[in-house]
């Protein structure tokens, strides 16, 4: 998890947000290392362009996939892969 790793100190309220902007099979690739899946399992998602994906780490290293390739911000006639 070089990228992402849980809150450090005292406050977890004090929260980092990091923002990475990446080729579509970087991020599949960086999604299956941190929920711990087989790597080779990013063959099966497909991330359109400009799509957002959320991870959440809390403070005891859980991983949470909140949303992955959502485009719902995105018009439907400027959604490509």
């Amino acid at each position: 998890h070089g990228f992402m790793a849980p809150p450090q100190g005292s406050d977890i309220r004090n929260i980092d947000a990091d923002i990475i902007v990446a080729h579509g099979n970087m991020l599949r690739y960086f999604i299956c290392k941190v929920a711990q899946l087989d790597p080779a399992a990013w063959l099966r998602f497909r991330l359109l362009h400009a799509s957002v994906t959320v991870v959440q780490i809390d403070a005891r290293g859980g991983v949470l996939v909140k949303q992955m390739g959502d485009v719902g911000h995105l018009p439907a006639a400027a959604l490509t892969n």
